[in-house]
């Protein structure tokens, strides 16, 4: 932590900000279709973190994402990678294919045949608001990405965009239907040229084997995995 750090003569700030549209940032209008075609872009919300460092008057800084941060950390390092010290791209693939194939081999694993089934059928009729279609939902996220349950993310209300995370992923974790369905970085991964952590988790979502891919072709990167 910053304070363990503080102890040893390290003196580490932090600055962490909700996005535009997200917890208590302003929500834009999301039925207007100017307005969201504008803001539910990649170049809005990497652009929004470099002002965001302009108005705190940082510079050589680490940048951490994780998921959906993870993609704009590298869209950032490869746009504005000169006023970073280094990058941590956490839980987030270069390419979405990778983690497209990585679900369906975890809807295998935990559901039986008739219910990865019954969520096909669902999502091939974009039918997504009915009770048992979400209680698949729930059963997948209680085992890959809700698993342990810390108290500290719990919250008396909903602290999602729910259209913004519609426009970009869709109606699930398990499922993609909006613009993350195209995202490819990984020709540009060699332009992230600051020293860069790639971190996994060993029961999530994400691939590690992608992982361990991605920082062999980051020009300066490691991989470590978390247990």
């Amino acid at each position: 932590t910053a304070q363990q750090l503080k102890k040893q003569g390290l003196d580490v700030q932090v600055h962490m900000y909700d996005q535009l549209g997200s917890w208590y940032s302003d929500t834009p209008d999301w039925d207007n279709p100017e307005v969201a075609s504008q803001i539910q872009t990649y170049d809005y919300y990497v652009d929004e973190i470099e002002e965001v460092r302009q108005k705190l008057g940082i510079d050589q800084f680490y940048l951490i994402g994780q998921s959906w941060g993870g993609a704009l950390v590298q869209l950032y390092a490869a746009k504005y990678g000169q006023h970073l010290k280094g990058a941590i791209i956490s839980s987030m693939v270069d390419r979405i294919s990778d983690y497209t194939d990585h679900l369906n081999q975890i809807r295998k694993t935990a559901l039986s045949p008739t219910e990865l089934e019954y969520m096909q059928q669902c999502e091939a009729n974009n039918d997504y608001d009915n009770d048992h279609y979400q209680q698949l939902v729930e059963k997948l996220n209680d085992a890959y990405v809700d698993r342990k349950k810390p108290a500290a993310i719990a919250h008396l209300v909903n602290t999602m965009s729910v259209p913004l995370y519609n426009a970009f992923q869709g109606d699930n974790e398990f499922v993609i239907t909006g613009k993350l369905g195209e995202w490819n970085f990984t020709d540009h991964l060699k332009d992230i040229k600051v020293p860069t952590l790639v971190t996994f988790g060993e029961h999530e979502t994400m691939p590690l084997a992608t992982g361990r891919r991605m920082a062999e072709m980051i020009p300066n990167a490691q991989f470590v995995s978390t247990p």
